[in-house]
């Protein structure tokens, strides 16, 4: 049927490869801590697919605006972790960043540091 989001017959979702790349990015995003672009790549997902999916349903409850008070426990929780404890793909990420746009006689010890010399609020 035109315009369907999956078969009536075996269920299987039409714009399988589409969102696959998308969720792709939204991941890469989030590594990157670019957690409101990669909100809104997840919800750009949610057009491709069946209301009632359990996809739709995890988008859903995992893309979506969070209260400031668990933002701020989030921030400060990040602000704490040590290059050491970031994923090896954002470590390899950071690693990289730091050498290309960080002056040589600053050291970064959490990664947040990263971000108040940019700042310049240290």
């Amino acid at each position: 049927m035109p315009g369907a989001l999956s078969c009536s017959r075996c269920h299987a979702l039409v714009h399988t490869d589409e969102m696959e790349r998308l969720a792709a990015e939204a991941r890469a995003l989030e590594a990157q801590s670019r957690l409101l672009e990669a909100r809104d790549r997840w919800r750009t997902i949610l057009p491709l697919l069946p209301h009632d999916s359990k996809q739709a349903e995890w988008i859903g409850e995992h893309a979506k605006k969070r209260p400031r008070a668990e933002i701020v426990a989030w921030n400060n929780k990040e602000r704490d972790l040590r290059l050491s404890d970031l994923p090896p793909e954002l470590q390899e990420f950071m690693e990289n960043y730091i050498q290309r746009y960080v002056p040589r006689n600053r050291v970064v010890y959490h990664w947040f540091d990263v971000y108040d010399l940019e700042e310049q609020r240290i």
